[in-house]
């Protein structure tokens, strides 16, 4: 096994964000399946104490889901972005980004431009 000595550098930095992309993301999905569970459980039963724990615990997994989803795609967009800047900068000079934001009755629209 030796070493790699031609070919372009494999780039780092994206491959980490893609990894703890898909990572939160699969969190995510089990701490979504967590709150499925406790939801369902809490729409039988009785018990009032019970019917408390299983919603605060419901609530809890569902922040985890949020939370797991919204990193994991995070990472995989900033994975996106280093990959496609990271080439663009190997290529030649580094690229002009224009960012302009303008705002609108519905929200905020942001617009940019890659010459």
């Amino acid at each position: 096994m030796g070493t790699r000595t031609s070919g372009p550098p494999i780039p780092v930095l994206p491959m980490v964000l893609a990894g703890v992309g898909v990572a939160a993301g699969g969190f995510g999905g089990f701490a979504y399946n967590q709150a499925n569970s406790r939801f369902y459980e809490l729409r039988g039963t009785t018990d009032a104490t019970r019917a408390q724990q299983l919603r605060d615990e419901g609530i809890g997994w569902r922040t985890a889901t949020q939370l797991g989803a919204g990193v994991g795609v995070a990472a995989v967009f900033a994975a996106a972005a280093t990959f496609f800047i990271g080439n663009a900068m190997a290529a030649g000079p580094a690229p002009e980004v224009a960012v302009s934001t303008s705002p609108r009755a519905t929200g905020v629209v942001l617009s940019w431009r890659w010459p």
